[in-house]
């Protein structure tokens, strides 16, 4: 009985596999039929800017506990990913502008990992290199324009 009732689970079991794997070669197929965007538009380059840097950028002025402050961290870091997951599906990864947005979320994930092990003491040198990002990623596609929670948090309109 223990036989047949193990043969049974083992038949279901490798019946389930061979579905999903031929499933799974469909949307890989699926995916290599979807071409990448070869260019980025100024709408897009803010959109993901935005995205990537807008909790990171907060966190100060909108945490009041420490559950707070890593709550919004946590959330800060599922955007950066999000934003970096979309951007290595929808684009090709040679446009400067998606790898100045690359390395613009690799250093607000560098500080936010930094804040979420309690090391406060680096910072200021991330945010001013999170800053650097912004400013060259501004200037060298959106003609200096910041996204709308940087110009409220500075008074700056612009990164010229």
């Amino acid at each position: 009985m223990k036989k047949t009732i193990f043969i049974l689970l083992l038949s279901i079991l490798l019946t389930g596999c061979s579905s999903n794997e031929s499933t799974n070669n469909i949307s890989d197929s699926d995916e290599e039929n979807t071409e990448k965007h070869t260019e980025i538009l100024e709408s897009g380059v803010m959109y993901y800017m935005t995205l990537i840097i807008s909790k990171y950028s907060s966190v100060d002025t909108l945490a009041t506990t420490k559950e707070e402050e890593q709550k919004i961290l946590n959330e800060a870091l599922t955007d950066v990913n999000i934003a970096v997951n979309e951007m290595q599906h929808e684009y090709d990864s040679e446009i400067p502008a998606i790898k100045e947005l690359n390395q613009l979320a690799d250093a607000v994930i560098y500080a936010i990992n930094d804040l979420l092990e309690g090391n406060y003491n680096t910072k200021l040198e991330n945010s001013e290199k999170v800053g650097n990002y912004i400013g060259e990623i501004s200037r060298n596609y959106l003609d200096g324009e910041l996204p709308s929670v940087i110009k409220s948090m500075t008074g700056l309109e612009n990164a010229n």
